[in-house]
């Protein structure tokens, strides 16, 4: 099947590249569960990844092209074409609990929790420190433990996701990733937001300086 099919014209069939990011944002699920933020954070991690290095591919999925199948084929493919030792960096700006639900605060611009209840419950033990992965060949940040719901937020004047903007703000060239995670930790939970952003990793990959070498961003 042609991939211009599957990921539309602005996703032509991938080539192998030095960086790349596939990000994935929707806001609309036409069924009284819109989100407002996740759009615009998918156009800032592009923005943000191309002013970083202009040779950043990008691959970025909006509201109904973000499916189950476009995550796992864009994701698949990108994964495939990477050289042994590459990083491998996924992004997590969405909840963890089957449980959550969205809460509406009595202020002209709620914050909902980005999650889509499909139903059933998640049950898994709450993580609160760094995990030691060393099973794992890649590296994933979070945007809250597992029984916590990530922010839809309203920040300097617009929605986003409260974890991808203070991502995007502490992240400074010369970082090591578990440094920049720290510094994400700086600012959650604060700033009015109780989420506590997680990181797993192996060692070697956390030290890493982020986008050294060739790297792959994927990021929901």
């Amino acid at each position: 099947m042609c991939f211009k099919k599957i990921f539309g014209n602005n996703n032509p069939a991938m080539q192998k590249v030095e960086l790349r990011t596939v990000t994935l944002g929707r806001n609309k699920y036409g069924s009284g569960n819109d989100l407002a933020g996740c759009v615009k954070d998918s156009k800032s991690l592009a923005s943000f990844c191309t002013a970083w290095n202009p040779a950043f591919d990008i691959r970025m999925f909006l509201d109904y092209q973000v499916t189950a199948q476009n995550y796992l084929k864009a994701g698949a493919e990108a994964i495939s074409l990477l050289d042994p030792g590459a990083t491998v960096l996924v992004l997590l700006d969405s909840c963890f609990s089957g449980t959550a639900t969205r809460l509406m605060k009595g202020n002209p611009h709620p914050v909902k929790n980005r999650f889509y209840d499909p139903g059933k419950p998640f049950v898994q033990k709450l993580r609160s420190r760094v995990a030691k992965a060393d099973k794992i060949n890649w590296i994933a940040i979070s945007a809250c433990m597992e029984n916590q719901t990530a922010a839809d937020a309203y920040i300097d004047g617009g929605y986003c996701g409260a974890f991808t903007y203070y991502a995007l703000k502490s992240l400074r060239k010369g970082m090591t990733y578990i440094e920049w995670y720290q510094t994400i930790r700086g600012f959650l939970p604060g700033n009015g937001y109780d989420q506590a952003p997680t990181i797993d990793g192996p060692y070697e990959l956390v030290n890493r300086k982020v986008f050294e070498g060739q790297t792959l961003v994927i990021h929901n």
